[in-house]
């Protein structure tokens, strides 16, 4: 269902505004291996795992043949609004529920071993005695999922400027999503026993949010321009215990400016200088990754992505 409205002023239909709105349901059905039973067993004798960080850990993992498809109803809305000159301004919104949300019961316990046919290995049949044994298993989760979020979106070109102003242009935009889903979570309380919570948690790549600025010229044979990126906290994988993993907020600031020379030898040339992540040194990290910061757990750096920090390069572009 779709409707487009030309912004009415009385009974008159307007040009430069357009309205939509629209419904969609959708079907997600499981992937085959998360409907076979077969199990898969992976042995990590290393000892970090467990509440104590020094356990090795045997993971169960099997598909569930009663899994149901999942149904999201999708509702959207949204509104343009374009300049006289170059430029619109656009914002719309989204919600989604989703019934049957297809997840990874994450489970650890002391009998998940029963009924489990160990391979006929020397590794498996002496395991060790402290061994921290856990078991994934999808399901369809009893509890509606939501996601909801909005984007607003403004281009402009500064025409209506006197002399050199006129190449001006501004560009920004900013996104804001918010999801939740229940998930059944274990943690290690005082008396180093597993208990079972139930939390509501967002899904594994929504952030806090994410935009964009950036400042254009384009006269004179100048190109030019300085845009700076911005993207909240994001969740990269949940995981039981208070150990989930995400990725922290992030910025950068680039810049590129170019000038086209005037015909050499009947060749078009153009001089250049681009600066890239301009706001870090070479020890910063563009994307930390940290664990943790939930049911109570300390939030710890795990490791980064390094670029290099800032570059700058200086060029001549050369048409033949």
């Amino acid at each position: 269902i779709a409707l487009f409205l030309n912004n009415f002023s009385g009974l008159d239909l307007v040009q430069d505004r357009l309205l939509r709105a629209g419904y969609a349901r959708t079907v997600a059905r499981p992937r085959i291996d998360q409907l076979s039973d077969t199990r898969n067993l992976r042995l990590d004798l290393r000892r970090r795992f467990g509440p104590t960080g020094d356990l090795p850990r045997l993971v169960i993992s099997e598909g569930n043949p009663d899994l149901d498809p999942a149904f999201t109803d999708n509702y959207e809305i949204g509104f343009e609004y374009y300049f006289d000159d170059i430029g619109v301004i656009k914002a719309s919104a989204f919600y989604k529920d989703i019934a049957n949300l297809l997840e990874t019961n994450i489970v650890g316990a002391d009998d998940a071993l029963q009924g489990v046919e160990l391979p006929n290995d020397p590794v498996f049949q002496n395991l060790p005695d402290d061994i921290f044994v856990s078991g994934t298993r999808p399901k369809n989760s009893e509890f509606d999922a939501k996601i909801f979020g909005f984007e607003v979106v403004a281009e402009r070109q500064l025409t209506f400027l006197p002399g050199a102003w006129s190449g001006l242009g501004l560009i920004a935009n900013y996104t804001y999503t918010d999801s939740e889903r229940k998930q059944e979570s274990q943690y290690f309380n005082n008396a180093g026993e597993i208990e079972t919570i139930l939390l509501t948690i967002p899904f594994s790549g929504d952030n806090e949010g994410s935009a964009t600025g950036a400042i254009t010229y384009s006269k004179f044979n100048v190109d030019a321009s300085l845009s700076y990126t911005w993207q909240g906290r994001r969740l990269n994988s949940f995981q039981p215990y208070g150990t989930s993993f995400y990725s922290e907020s992030d910025d950068s600031l680039d810049f590129r400016a170019q000038y086209t020379l005037e015909r050499l030898g009947g060749q078009n040339w153009s001089v250049f200088i681009a600066g890239s992540d301009l706001l870090k040194g070479s020890d910063d990290a563009d994307v930390e990754r940290t664990v943790g910061g939930e049911l109570g757990s300390p939030t710890a750096l795990v490791g980064g992505n390094y670029f290099g920090g800032r570059v700058v390069t200086v060029g001549l572009i050369g048409t033949f």
